[in-house]
């Protein structure tokens, strides 16, 4: 058995974080206990034992996009869960008390961990170090690299940032643009750019001597090299978004970056969605639709004009999955849609968008004169069907969503909330305006919402949301025992306002 573990420095947990928790691929989500490891020896085997019901997330990376990503959340006590992983992959562990930490996993390892809400410790034996490059070049690199971004930019350690959600934690670190200097050190700030370009080609001829030494497998290489070159590929793209340069622009499209191997990045998606965005949408967006729209569409429509082949079909899904996300009109992603599957007879790539989207639920999304709803099985209501099965109970409806901490801050409220008025005529709903199914599905199982959750199909086109102007969430109603709507913005599930007025509906 192979355990090697080691912890990759902060940024790259930062950057790596940010990559999976906004990439739209399709992930391989589970929720523990899982008990039985397969005995082929390829599986991680993770030993978890915690103080408290605290949860824990999984995520892994590895060095090709075409090994599915694990994303699986432990919330049991004793724990013991297999990841299926063919090579040498990262491992990102988090929680909410805890910054996420990344360990280096090999198949057949076993990883035992101690959970607080201090922090997550490896109890295992670990004896592999991160591979140290003794380059002298490297080096030399590096301190004028540290010496000269002092000109443009510095991090401000006083002011960072930490933020959670129920199973990871982050920090982030404002930076201080120093955009005075742009005109005065022109030059320096080229020769700065090409610093960062040389350091990573000098950094990735080192782990390749190691590879050719024997002293690093081709997996833990390739591994190395795709996170080292995205994290050059964040940084450049920082530096254009501070000095909007043209030089900085070409290296971002250069073949370094957008070239065939693109394809079977583990980044591949975060480096499209960047490109679209820089280079294709020159960074328009707007916010006429009262938040941040990116007009996708636009992008769609010209994609041939910057690639071809592969890579042309993978940014038409790339632009698919964000007019979605950017919520744009239904009838035009329907549209949209349709275009792409004239162009490419992609099954896996369809069933998976359409499974996320219920693009099959067309009709039922373009209602506009009520909810149109849809539980976890599948099966489709109306608020009207809701409203007439709860006739004789008062009804309290919770608007939430997936992404939104403040709906789910609530939730251990609102189940106590349930459970004071069990066996009363008082039902509680839950009502998702999730986009994306799978994340909507997701989060409910992290919530336990076995009961009264349904996700709301035509959120964008409904009259009932637009009428009550539903647009910021948290936000509950109240109907009375008749079907009455009598509180437009009920309190919330929390203190004793909501259930004085529980009170007084049930007492009529």
């Amino acid at each position: 058995m192979n355990e090697k573990f080691n912890k990759i420095p902060g940024i790259v947990v930062l950057i790596v974080f940010f990559i999976f928790g906004c990439d739209q691929k399709q992930t391989n989500i589970r929720l523990s206990k899982i008990d039985n490891i397969s005995e082929n020896g390829r599986d991680l085997k993770v030993i978890l034992d915690k103080d408290d019901s605290i949860l824990v997330s999984f995520k892994t990376i590895s060095s090709s996009k075409e090994e599915v990503q694990q994303d699986i959340i432990s919330y049991d006590y004793k724990d013991t869960i297999a990841i299926n992983i063919n090579k040498a992959s990262f491992l990102l562990i988090g929680s909410k008390y805890t910054l996420y930490d990344t360990l280096l996993v090999f198949p057949g390892d076993t990883l035992k961990l101690k959970v607080n809400h201090r922090k997550i410790l490896s109890t295992s034996h670990s004896n592999f170090k991160w591979p140290e490059l003794r380059n002298p070049d490297i080096q030399k690199i590096k301190n004028k690299e540290d010496s000269m971004s002092k000109y443009f930019y510095e991090y401000d350690h006083a002011r960072k940032m930490r933020f959670h959600n129920e199973t990871s934690s982050i920090e982030i670190m404002p930076v201080n643009y120093k955009y005075e200097s742009l005109s005065i050190y022109k030059k320096s700030f080229i020769d700065l750019i090409n610093l960062k370009i040389e350091k990573y080609l000098f950094q990735e001829k080192a782990y390749k001597q190691l590879v050719e030494n024997n002293k690093l497998s081709y997996d833990e290489y390739k591994l190395f090299d795709e996170m080292l070159k995205y994290i050059l590929f964040k940084e450049l793209t920082m530096l254009h978004t501070f000095s909007n340069s043209d030089y900085v622009l070409d290296r971002l499209k250069s073949d370094l970056f957008m070239n065939d191997s693109l394809l079977i990045s583990p980044f591949a998606h975060a480096y499209l969605l960047t490109y679209i965005n820089k280079v294709i949408l020159l960074d328009k967006a707007s916010t006429s639709k009262s938040k941040l729209y990116i007009n996708y569409k636009e992008a769609f429509d010209i994609l041939p004009v910057f690639f071809e082949g592969e890579i042309l079909r993978y940014a038409y899904r790339v632009c698919l999955e964000n007019m979605m996300e950017v919520g744009e009109d239904f009838s035009a992603v329907e549209n949209y849609f349709n275009k792409y599957k004239q162009l490419y007879n992609d099954t896996i790539f369809n069933r998976r968008f359409e499974s996320n989207y219920l693009m099959n639920f067309a009709g039922l999304k373009k209602i506009k004169t009520d909810l149109s709803l849809i539980d976890e099985k599948g099966m489709t209501f109306t608020l009207t069907d809701l409203l007439a099965q709860n006739q004789g109970k008062v009804l309290y409806i919770d608007f939430w969503a997936s992404w939104c901490a403040p709906c789910r801050q609530v939730m251990p409220d609102s189940k106590k909330l349930k459970l004071a008025y069990k066996g009363k005529d008082v039902s509680i709903v839950y009502l998702s305006i999730d986009k994306n199914r799978d994340h909507w599905l997701k989060a409910s199982s992290i919530e336990k919402l076995s009961f009264d959750n349904y996700l709301i199909l035509n959120h964008q086109n409904a009259d009932f949301i637009k009428n009550l102007k539903v647009n910021a969430i948290p936000r509950y109603l109240l109907y009375d025992k008749q079907g009455k709507l009598v509180h437009q913005d009920a309190p919330g599930p929390k203190g004793r306002e909501i259930r004085k007025l529980l009170d007084k509906y049930l007492a009529q």
